[in-house]
């Protein structure tokens, strides 16, 4: 392996490991650390560039090709538990989504409408399956 190979795959392995999440946070920072909820404003941060990766690579890989695919991006929050309480509250904020076709159709939908189409339950749902079953 040539100099440029091992320093590519040197970079490959930090992008998508150890140093993963610092990159997403790297250049944003300034913003992150004035903002009035710095961490909810990394979150928010991190959601995104995971979100705008995670779509990009579902549009472009052949395996996702020819199927239908929803994936929705969010925010997982736990909150302790209270006395009484044996398991802490979980809540999902989602932020956005990708809707892709069988027939290669694909668009984003962003927060508010994402919100608004599961709110309605129309649109992203073409099977309604007993997903309290299916876990």
């Amino acid at each position: 392996m040539g100099k440029i190979e091992a320093v590519l795959r040197w970079y490959q392995d930090e992008l998508e490991g150890r140093s993963h999440l610092e990159q997403n946070l790297f250049d944003p920072m300034a913003w992150i650390v004035t903002a009035p909820h710095p961490l909810l404003t990394a979150a928010q941060v991190n959601m995104q560039v995971e979100f705008d990766h995670t779509f990009r690579t579902i549009v472009w890989e052949h395996g996702y090709q020819g199927k239908r695919v929803l994936y929705i991006s969010g925010l997982h929050i736990d909150i302790s538990p209270q006395a009484g309480q044996r398991f802490p509250l979980t809540k999902f904020v989602p932020w956005a989504a990708f809707v892709q076709q069988p027939n290669g159709r694909h668009y984003t939908l962003e927060q508010t409408e994402l919100f608004e189409q599961l709110r309605e339950g129309t649109g992203l749902k073409p099977l309604n399956l007993p997903l309290h079953l299916m876990v």
